[in-house]
């Protein structure tokens, strides 16, 4: 019980650390939060991650609803609908 205790405490106070670095920026244009989109769809299959051959078939992305008009285990909501 205790090394779960200190294994809790000690995986808590490293996630802690991430929230100080977290740069947070509000979007205030279109150009920009599709921008911040692209790096979204685009992250898992550039540079290290190549979780999916094609961004749109990664099947944890809104890629597909936003480039085919297909949702896969959601349904997001388009931008422009907020």
């Amino acid at each position: 019980m205790i090394k779960r205790i200190l294994l809790s405490s000690f995986l808590l106070s490293r996630v802690s650390r991430f929230k100080d670095s977290f740069d947070a920026k509000p979007i205030f244009s279109e150009k920009f939060l599709i921008q911040k989109l692209n790096y979204i769809h685009y992250n898992p299959v550039t540079g290290k991650w190549n979780l999916a051959k094609d961004f749109v078939s990664y099947q944890h992305s809104s890629a597909s609803f936003y480039e085919e008009g297909i949702a896969k285990y959601f349904i997001p909501k388009h931008y422009k609908d907020l």
